[in-house]
């Protein structure tokens, strides 16, 4: 009975992470239309949705299983070393941050979605001919903010929020 629970617990836990960062998903496009009619890639918006997201993400995780903060903790360590060494390859973004989550659902969870996020971004930013580094600068300590800031919000505080 106990093990059914607790089955249903972590269930029910990825169910709600994997609508909220589907949800999430359409805003973070980072494509605007400017008053010409030209489409264009909006980075500062990119980073700023990829910020919220991870927060969410990252927060959500947390108030589910504590054991996840030093998790969390742990990947903004990788992250700050990604940024310090102007990393912009996302296989070695993977390659540094997922031994770092192990086998916690509720952190593989927010961690990939904050990943797929930045490689979705990535991706579109570049394909609108801004230069890699440039979308590296923002993206990835975007990413990492959001966890960041996710690790100092009490439990039970709202993570919607940006600070501005």
């Amino acid at each position: 009975m106990k093990q059914n629970k607790l089955v249903y617990a972590v269930s029910s836990a990825l169910v709600i992470l994997t609508i909220a960062a589907l949800g999430i998903l359409p805003m973070t496009t980072g494509c605007k239309t400017l008053p010409s009619g030209q489409i264009t890639f909006d980075l500062p918006t990119a980073g700023r949705d990829l910020t919220l997201a991870s927060k969410i993400g990252a927060y959500y995780a947390m108030q589910k299983d504590a054991k996840t903060r030093p998790i969390f903790q742990a990947v903004t360590s990788g992250l700050d070393l990604l940024i310090s060494n102007n990393t912009v390859a996302a296989s070695a973004l993977e390659a540094t941050i997922l031994p770092l989550v192990g086998t916690n659902a509720n952190a593989q969870l927010a961690v990939m979605a904050g990943i797929g996020l930045y490689e979705a971004n990535f991706a579109d930013a570049v394909a609108y001919g801004i230069a890699s580094n440039q979308v590296v600068a923002t993206l990835l300590p975007a990413l990492n903010s959001g966890f960041k800031q996710a690790l100092t919000l009490p439990m039970g505080q709202k993570a919607y929020s940006l600070k501005r």
